[in-house]
């Protein structure tokens, strides 16, 4: 794995920590949503190109598994924040759990 994909990694866990602090008023909310933005979109190239990178022999294909592992973490990222919920630890907990996920 890449510096770039670790780094990105780190800044999203960091900033999911971070937003379960922030989320109680609005100004520090949005400016921590932001950050969290720029770093899940910085994301997408850097693995696309490391799938490429690696997947030199079919591109086409390693690029839809790309994104086919992209849909699987939205729904594991929301079942997860689902479950949370429902289990009773609170809106500021599932940050904590996207930062472990």
């Amino acid at each position: 794995m890449s510096t770039t994909l670790i780094a990105v990694f780190v800044s999203m866990a960091v900033i999911s920590t971070v937003l379960s602090w922030t989320s109680a008023a609005l100004i520090p909310t949005e400016i921590t949503l932001f950050l969290w933005a720029v770093a899940a979109f910085a994301a997408v190239p850097a693995l696309q190109i490391n799938v490429v990178t690696f997947g030199k022999a079919a591109p086409n294909l390693v690029s839809t598994l790309n994104i086919g592992a992209f849909n699987v973490g939205n729904a594991l990222g929301a079942w997860v924040g689902g479950s949370v919920i429902a289990h009773g630890l609170g809106l500021t907990s599932v940050p904590l759990a996207a930062a472990v996920l």
